[in-house]
C-alpha cells in the first residue's frame, strides 16, 4: 500500500488542523451522517441487532467517526449502549491521535489492521467507516473484504441464534459534479489536495461507484458467506460541498461552491448569490444521473434567485441550500463527493 501511505503521509497535519472542520463539516456533513446512522442503526435494532453494541471502525484513522458515533440519538436516549469499539487502521501516526483522543474512555481501543485481512476481533453489531476508505480497493477487491469483515462481524463464536450486523461502507460517488472530467472511468489518481497541510500531497488509484454497482457487490459479498442482506440504505453525501469544489481540480468552472457556502454562514461576510450558481455541462452518464443533477441544480439555483431577490441574509441562506441536498441525499446514486450504503446482514 506504498501509493496509499504516500497520499495520507500529511494527514495527520490534516486532522487536527484547525480548518479541517468549517461551516460545512460542521453543521451540515456531520449532522447528515449522524442522522442516517441513527436511522440505521435503529433499522438494525429492530431487525434483531444487539442493543450492546460492540463496534469496529475500519479504517478509522484519528477516530473522527467514532467521536460523531457517541453522538448519534439512538445512544444518547439509551435506545443502544456502546459496550465497545476497536479502530482499525494502517497508519501508526493518526492512531496515535486517536488513542490520545479517546484516552478517558475504557471502551475504545485501537489497534493496526488492514481492512482487506480484518483480524478476528468479533463478532460486532456495527462495522462503521468514514472517510471512503473502501474505494481505495478496486471492486473485486471490495466484495472480497467485505466478505471478510462481515463473516468477522458474524461470528458464531459465543453467539446463539440468529445474529446481525450493520455494515456501514462509504466509498467515493461515481458521477459528482467534483470530478466531471473523470465520470468516464471508474477508477483513477485521485488527489486529496484539499488537505489542510504546507506538504505536497501525492496521488493514489481511487475506485469511485454507483449505487447500484455497490449495491450489487454488497449482495454479493453477503452472499459469498451465506449471509442475508435484510436491509439496504444508499446516502448520497455532499452533493453540491465536497471538498474537491474549494480546489477545482477535476471540474474548473464549477464555482468554488464550499469556500462560498462557507462564507454565507458568516453574518460579517458578505457574498452575492450569483456567484454560487451551478451550471456545469454534464459529460455523459446513465439518464437517472443526468435527471438528479439537472433537478439539483434548478433546485439549488431557485433558491439562490429568490435569496437575491428578497434580500435573504447569507445565514439563512446557508441553511436553505443546506435543505436542498438533505432532500434529496436519499437518492443514493453515486452523485455526491461519497456514497454511504448502510446494510443491515443477518446470518
Amino acid at each position: 500500500m506504498g501509493d496509499t501511505d504516500d497520499a495520507y503521509a500529511s494527514a495527520g497535519q490534516h486532522y487536527t488542523s484547525s480548518t479541517r472542520r468549517d461551516w460545512v463539516k460542521r453543521a451540515w456533513e456531520e449532522p447528515a451522517l449522524v442522522r442516517h446512522l441513527d436511522a440505521a442503526l435503529r433499522r438494525a435494532h429492530g431487525l434483531g441487532m444487539a442493543t450492546e453494541l460492540d463496534v469496529l471502525d475500519v479504517g478509522c484513522g484519528t477516530g473522527v467517526a467514532l467521536d460523531l458515533l457517541l453522538t448519534v440519538p439512538a445512544l444518547m436516549d439509551g435506545s443502544l449502549t456502546l459496550r465497545r469499539a476497536t479502530g482499525l487502521d494502517l497508519d501508526e501516526g493518526l492512531l496515535a491521535i486517536a488513542r490520545e483522543r479517546f484516552a478517558d474512555d475504557p471502551r475504545i481501543g485501537f489497534r493496526v489492521g488492514d481492512l482487506g485481512d480484518p483480524p478476528a476481533t468479533g463478532p460486532h453489531g456495527l462495522v462503521l467507516s468514514s472517510g471512503v476508505p473502501y474505494s481505495h480497493l478496486e471492486p473485486d477487491a471490495l466484495r472480497g473484504a467485505l466478505a471478510r469483515l462481515a463473516e468477522v462481524a458474524l461470528a458464531t463464536a459465543g453467539a446463539d441464534g440468529p445474529r446481525t450486523t450493520l455494515l456501514v461502507v462509504d466509498v467515493l460517488g461515481r458521477s459528482s459534479l467534483e470530478w466531471t472530467s473523470r465520470w468516464d472511468r471508474t477508477r483513477w489518481d485521485y488527489r486529496m489536495s484539499f488537505f489542510a497541510t504546507d506538504a505536497d500531497v501525492p496521488s493514489t488509484p481511487m475506485t469511485t461507484w454507483s449505487g447500484s454497482d455497490l449495491a450489487a457487490t454488497i449482495a454479493a459479498a453477503a452472499a459469498d458467506i451465506g449471509a442475508t442482506l435484510a436491509d439496504l440504505t444508499l446516502v448520497d453525501r455532499s452533493i453540491a460541498i465536497g471538498r474537491h469544489t474549494m480546489t477545482g481540480e477535476y471540474t474548473p468552472d464549477l464555482p468554488r461552491l464550499r469556500d462560498l457556502v462557507d462564507a454565507l454562514a458568516d453574518p460579517d461576510v458578505t457574498v452575492d448569490p450569483s456567484e454560487l450558481r451551478i451550471d456545469v455541462a454534464l459529460p455523459d452518464a446513465p439518464d437517472e444521473v443526468l435527471a438528479f443533477h439537472t433537478a439539483f441544480a434548478t433546485a439549488w439555483n431557485a433558491v439562490l434567485a429568490t435569496a437575491a431577490a428578497d434580500g435573504t441574509p447569507g445565514p439563512e441562506l446557508a441553511e436553505r441550500l443546506r435543505a436542498v441536498e438533505a432532500d434529496v441525499e436519499t437518492a443514493g446514486l453515486g452523485v455526491g463527493h461519497s456514497l454511504t450504503a448502510f446494510a443491515v446482514l443477518t446470518a
